[in-house]
């Protein structure tokens, strides 16, 4: 079960993150560490179960998380991993409330910023620049998503993977490759293929091509 932290200052990466995209007064920061919860995660817990109200956005300030639902036979598809920096939740779970057909759940012991729905509106509402900055991440990442869609749908494994290792760098390096393969739509074997051509062709996985950062959700990314 997920637990509430001992706050410390575990809300100065949050506080951080927004001074980047606009100016924060003594009154804002106070107003965000009131409504942060911190929230201490092991290995393999969940944060939130398919079925719940998603009634929260979550800040990763430690760690790595993937987000998940399960088909009609119980198999697991990932939708996203979230690390360091990243925003998680289910916006439309939340608008509507209605029951999430996702699972959250940590691949690294995690600390999240645990913000209610009505808090972070009123964040939005009161803080300067917020909303914007907000609006414009989550717009990046459903194009970036949508890009994931099409890859997926149309390109080949050896496709998928590239464009994986080239977007998520650290990522790929901190989640295990049946996760990477289930992110991809492939299945262990394909991938294990794939990664032996990319072993076999270079270390730095062939063609010297510059690593391409993701937006993050909520990020205010171009």
């Amino acid at each position: 079960m997920a637990r509430p932290s001992n706050p410390g200052d575990v809300v100065a990466p949050l506080l951080a993150y927004l001074r980047e995209r606009f100016p924060l007064s003594p009154e804002h920061e106070a107003l965000v560490r009131s409504m942060a919860v911190p929230i201490t995660l092991a290995r393999g817990e969940q944060l939130q179960r398919a079925g719940e109200i998603a009634d929260q956005t979550c800040f990763v300030v430690k760690g790595l998380l993937r987000s998940y639902a399960l088909d009609q036979d119980g198999h697991e598809h990932i939708l996203r991993f979230a690390a360091e920096g990243w925003w998680l939740g289910d916006p439309e779970s939340a608008r509507k409330h209605t029951p999430t057909r996702v699972f959250f759940e940590a691949i690294e012991p995690s600390i999240v910023l645990r913000i209610s729905r009505l808090d972070h509106e009123r964040m939005m509402e009161t803080i300067p620049g917020h909303a914007i900055s907000y609006a414009r991440g989550m717009q990046a990442w459903g194009a970036a998503r949508e890009r994931w869609i099409l890859s997926n749908l149309t390109g080949t494994a050896k496709e998928r993977y590239r464009e994986f290792l080239d977007t998520y760098p650290d990522i790929a390096a901190r989640v295990p490759q049946r996760m990477i393969a289930s992110y991809l739509g492939l299945a262990p074997e394909t991938l294990s293929r794939v990664r032996r051509r990319f072993a076999k062709k270079s270390p730095s996985h062939g063609d010297g091509s510059r690593t391409r950062r993701p937006p993050r959700p909520g990020s205010g990314s171009d």
